[in-house]
């Protein structure tokens, strides 16, 4: 992003496929207001034949307390094809994306200490919305994208550590007490290092962002609220 010249940064992953007219919603929606994250709408291509095919219903993103993401129904439940107004998504599934330039860097662009995959797409999406932006997905924008078995990342530390170690700074970082219920969730490492996150820590101070409970109140409602003590592991 920090050599991006344009006005717009449009986040593609490789394994996608636009369909015609795909970008135009996404810039208009950035032109009228300049402080969001716009994602296009994703179709599903079959990894093992390249069959695309639409999604049956409008959907938006969410996630679990361990963090992890997960399609829900948009409000209203709607499973109109038709649709055309935004969705409102608490969180984006990540990769597939468009953002101007300035705002994006306003944000301090993704964690650079974020390693390789996993967890960018909750932090991006937390501090859009809790500092005064707000995360959208737009029907009118088609984009297909393969969903693939396996990924195709070297993580020297192992996947789930690594995935653990990024989520973690994210909960550390935006989730003020809630992040309580994520690290029961996933019985956290005590030793696990998630690296200095003063800087980010400051970031939001600086952008006089919201608290992760008016997150929860305005933006994902739904999702239970739990007691960290009622998580609990045995045999």
């Amino acid at each position: 992003s920090k050599l991006a010249t344009s006005e717009v940064i449009v986040f593609l992953d490789a394994h996608c496929e636009c369909n015609l007219g795909w970008l135009e919603p996404l810039l208009f929606s950035l032109s009228v207001n300049p402080k969001k994250v716009v994602s296009p709408y994703i179709d599903t291509i079959k990894s093992e034949n390249f069959q695309y095919k639409q999604s049956p219903m409008l959907l938006r993103g969410g996630f679990t307390w361990r963090l992890e993401f997960g399609w829900r129904a948009a409000a209203g439940g709607t499973n109109s094809l038709e649709e055309t107004q935004p969705i409102l998504t608490p969180v984006i599934s990540g990769g597939l994306f468009a953002v101007r330039r300035d705002y994006f860097m306003s944000l301090g662009t993704y964690d650079p200490q974020l390693n390789i995959w996993g967890g960018e797409n909750l932090e991006l999406s937390f501090k859009t919305w809790m500092c005064g932006g707000s995360v959208e997905i737009l029907p009118c924008s088609r984009v297909g994208h393969v969903f693939r078995s396996s990924l195709p990342y070297t993580f020297t530390e192992g996947r789930e550590k690594t995935v653990l170690r990024n989520l973690a700074r994210v909960a550390g970082v935006w989730m003020d007490s809630y992040a309580d219920i994520f690290y029961a969730a996933v019985n956290l490492p005590s030793d696990l290092d998630i690296g200095d996150i003063s800087e980010r820590i400051q970031l939001r101070k600086n952008l006089k962002c919201k608290s992760f409970k008016w997150y929860l109140d305005n933006v994902f409602p739904e999702i239970d609220v739990v007691s960290p003590d009622t998580v609990v592991y045995g045999q």
